[in-house]
């Protein structure tokens, strides 16, 4: 209860609200904000994370959350990934005059792709993005998506493999 009020609330008409919460029980990552300060990671709460390892990766995951959650790209712009343009409104890539349709999943995959380029996806990954759970179809997606987007899908500029770990986006 804060002192100066008489309550553990105060409302004002500000476009903001300050949350002081601790992640003793996990509830703490439930909360979506748009901003967050987080002063510390300590053993306090141990008997509910069983190690600070674990405190310290539910931590690190949360945060990982809430900047995915802060920089999605705009769908309703054309997003280029080198020579194509991709309409994610339009579910349409152009590539030179060939124009490809996507469908749901390929469009899934891209729009989180395209919100962090460079960040190798494992198959798993992919898999949870797309709803999509046999690998073999993963791959098919994949080289469906790199003959939409490469000029030449056999030897990809953008859309690659790293082995071993999975697939990564680079665009210019």
């Amino acid at each position: 209860v804060m002192k100066n009020y008489g309550q553990n609330i105060h409302l004002t008409d500000s476009e903001f609200v300050v949350v002081e919460a601790d992640e003793s029980d996990g509830t703490v990552f439930k909360l979506i904000p748009n901003y967050l300060i987080y002063l510390n990671v300590d053993k306090e709460h141990l008997d509910y994370y069983r190690s600070l390892s674990n405190l310290q990766n539910k931590v690190e995951s949360y945060i990982r959350k809430l900047i995915k959650k802060n920089t999605k790209i705009d769908t309703t712009k054309i997003n280029k990934i080198g020579e194509a343009q991709v309409d994610l409104n339009k579910m349409i890539i152009q590539l030179k005059s060939k124009i490809s349709k996507i469908n749901n999943s390929e469009k899934k995959v891209l729009i989180e792709m395209l919100s962090n380029p460079g960040k190798t996806y494992s198959r798993n990954q992919i898999g949870e993005i797309s709803n999509i759970s046999q690998e073999r179809s993963i791959d098919v997606m994949i080289t469906r998506l790199r003959q939409k987007i490469e000029m030449n899908p056999k030897n990809p500029k953008y859309l690659q493999t790293i082995r071993g770990s999975g697939y990564v986006l680079w665009i210019e």
